[in-house]
């Protein structure tokens, strides 16, 4: 029997860098961590079939899925720098491909519901997070794509967190007014891992670099991250 709740998504789930909002649940064992930091809609929906399709997983209580950050970073970071393109370029080899445009992703998002749905278990999905960043309009194609997860989310009676709204609204309350973005070497989001995954200094590097969100502008601090678990729970049990 595995009555866990399988939590599916990028490195916001996996807490690799930053903190996984899995921490913050009130019973962690109830809930399985199986997010993979860097992957992308069409990566994830394969995993999720994959796990689905396992007698290992037929008893599980249900599914938390937040996905589509990387399919708005990683192009950008295709051209942010070379060390950042043969990055993306083993993400794509593993199978962690981007959607192309906003018909791709709705497309490919409604593939991912209709698996869910298939299982017959209780489904929850969160927004794409807010990018504490002033780069390339990132987040204008984050508020693009929200709309339509939030559009599918209702037209297949989903539950649906808009985390983003929250991390807007809370952006502006805050004295923090630092915007940041990764590294253009990826080494460093793997030192960020290291101080923030497993020495526990996320809030040091959030507050060094006047972020009041992120440790990195995309990746959550211990605020955040604790803040979506209360919505998730909040929703998740309703």
């Amino acid at each position: 029997m595995n009555e866990r709740t399988l939590c599916f998504g990028d490195s916001l789930t996996k807490g690799h860098p930053g903190i996984t909002y899995l921490k913050y649940f009130t019973n962690k064992n109830q809930y399985k961590n199986m997010g993979l930091s860097g992957d992308t809609l069409i990566g994830m929906t394969n995993r999720l079939t994959k796990t689905l399709n396992s007698k290992k997983y037929k008893d599980i209580a249900g599914i938390i899925v937040g996905i589509g950050a990387n399919d708005i970073i990683q192009p950008f970071l295709n051209d942010y720098s070379w060390m950042w393109k043969l990055r993306v370029k083993m993400l794509h080899k593993r199978g962690s491909i981007p959607c192309s445009n906003n018909q791709q992703f709705e497309e490919e998002y409604i593939k991912m519901i209709k698996v869910l749905k298939k299982n017959n278990k209780k489904n929850l999905i969160f927004s794409i997070p807010y990018l504490e960043t002033n780069r390339d309009n990132l987040n204008e194609k984050i508020k693009e794509y929200n709309k339509i997860i939030k559009d599918i989310c209702m037209k297949y009676n989903v539950q649906f967190v808009d985390y983003y709204s929250w991390q807007v609204l809370e952006k502006s309350k805050q004295k923090t007014t630092g915007f940041a973005f990764m590294s253009k070497n990826p080494l460093v989001v793997g030192f960020d891992t290291l101080l923030t995954s497993y020495l526990q200094l996320t809030n040091y590097i959030s507050k060094k670099r006047n972020l009041g969100l992120t440790i990195d502008g995309c990746h959550l601090n211990n605020y955040a991250s604790s803040n979506l678990a209360k919505m998730i729970e909040k929703t998740y049990n309703e």
